[in-house]
């Protein structure tokens, strides 16, 4: 359980100040993202950093009940990103730009960002 509440607050306060940046710097988050997904060898050095990252979360955390299970299911999706990342990196790349195209940056990203924080630090620091 310790492991779980640990993973939740990094989770919960690393999300809450991404979705706060967003939605305070939306404008220059709406130039920056689409140059970072064209950029190739930061979509290849991210991911390859990440895979690590979430390979060893998942090793150190796979609880498949209760409120840890969240934990666990965002250990294993930023997973499989990552390795979709690496594995299929054109296509990683399409897609985000499309996603960028018809999601305002501000109102999706700052929300989900600012919610997924606050559930998770909710759970790290309150349960």
């Amino acid at each position: 359980m310790e492991t779980s509440i640990f993973l939740a607050k990094v989770i919960g306060i690393v999300y809450v100040v991404a979705g706060l940046s967003m939605f305070f710097n939306a404008k220059y988050y709406q130039k920056l993202l689409p140059e970072l997904i064209k950029n190739t060898v930061w979509t290849f050095t991210m991911g390859l950093i990440s895979l690590v990252v979430f390979f060893i979360w998942v090793l150190s955390h796979n609880v498949w009940e209760g409120w840890p299970l969240l934990v666990t299911l965002f250990g294993w999706i930023a997973l499989l990103k990552s390795a979709i990342m690496l594995l299929f990196p054109e296509w990683m790349k399409k897609m985000s730009l499309v996603f960028m195209k018809w999601v305002d940056v501000k109102a999706w990203w700052g929300g989900v960002g600012l919610f997924v924080g606050l559930l998770f630090s909710y759970f790290g620091f309150f349960v």
